[in-house]
C-alpha cells in the first residue's frame, strides 16, 4: 500500500531521532558538504525539504514542499517555484530530483530565479557501477533507464514517491550536456558513500555499529576519487546558473 506523504514524513522522522549512526553520517557527509557551498547571508531554499533534517544545520533556509510538514514555511511545486527572479543564491535538493516527474521544468524555475551565478546543489542516489546494482536489486525506490529524464518520468500511473534512481543519473551525468539547455553547467561531482553509508541502514530500523561506520568512513575519505565514483553509492552535483 502506498504511503501518504504525511505518514512518510513522521516514520522518517522517527527512524532519524532513534538512530545516532544516521545523523552522524549525515552530518559528517552529507551537511557538510551543502555548508561548504554556501557563505553566510545568502538566500537560501531547499526544495522538498520534507522532514526538515537540515534545520538545524543551516540556520535561515526557506524550507519549501508540495505538502505541509512540520518545518516547511513555503508550500510550491518544485516545477513552479513562486520565487522573484533573480532573487535566490541557493538551491538545495537531498533526495528529490529523483522524485521529480519533470526535472526539465524544475531546471527551468530554479534558473530563472537564481541569481546570476547561482547554483543548486544536489545530493542524490549514484547509480554507478556498484550503484546500480544496490538500488535496482536491493533498494526499494526503482533504477531503471528512462527515455525522457527531463520529464514526464512517472508514467502509467506510478508514483513520484516511488522515486527512480536513474533520473539523477542521467540528467546529471550521461546527459549531463543537455543541462546547457536550461542555462547550467556543472562545476562539481563528487561520490561518495560506500559501505559507510550502506551500514547505516538508512531509514531501515537496523544499522551497524556507530564505531563500525566511522571506521569505514575514514577509509573512504582518503580513497581515490576514481575509486569511489566506483563504489560510492551516493553523489553531489552543483550546478551553477551561465
Amino acid at each position: 500500500m502506498c504511503m501518504s506523504q504525511i505518514d512518510w514524513i513522521e516514520l522518517h522522522i522517527q527512524r532519524w531521532q532513534s538512530k545516532t549512526q544516521l545523523r552522524y553520517y549525515y552530518e559528517q557527509e552529507i551537511f557538510s558538504r551543502i555548508k561548504s557551498v554556501i557563505c553566510a547571508g545568502q538566500t537560501v531554499v531547499e526544495v522538498g525539504s520534507g522532514p526538515g533534517f537540515l534545520q538545524k544545520h543551516i540556520p535561515n533556509i526557506i524550507f519549501t514542499d508540495i505538502d505541509i510538514g512540520p518545518t516547511v514555511n513555503c508550500c510550491a511545486d518544485a516545477s513552479e517555484l513562486p520565487f522573484k527572479d533573480a532573487s535566490i543564491d541557493r538551491y538545495i535538493g537531498v533526495d528529490v530530483l529523483h522524485h521529480f516527474n519533470h526535472p526539465g521544468l524544475f531546471f527551468n524555475s530554479a534558473v530563472k530565479s537564481l541569481k546570476p551565478g547561482g547554483k543548486i546543489v544536489l545530493i542524490e542516489p549514484w547509480a554507478g557501477p556498484c550503484g546500480y546494482l544496490f538500488y535496482r536489486f536491493w533498494h526499494h525506490e526503482d533504477c531503471q533507464r528512462l527515455q525522457q529524464p527531463f520529464g514526464p518520468t512517472f508514467i502509467d500511473g506510478k508514483s513520484a514517491m516511488d522515486g527512480n534512481a536513474m533520473i539523477s543519473r542521467q540528467c546529471l551525468i550521461d546527459e549531463e550536456v543537455k543541462l546547457s539547455n536550461y542555462g547550467l553547467k556543472i562545476t562539481t561531482k563528487a561520490f561518495f558513500g560506500s559501505l559507510s553509508y550502506l551500514l547505516t541502514g538508512g531509514f531501515q530500523k537496523w544499522s551497524a555499529p556507530l564505531w563500525l561506520i566511522q571506521s569505514l568512513l575514514a577509509v573512504e575519505r582518503v580513497l581515490p576519487k576514481s575509486l569511489m565514483q566506483l563504489i560510492g553509492i551516493r553523489m553531489m552535483v552543483v550546478l551553477q546558473k551561465m
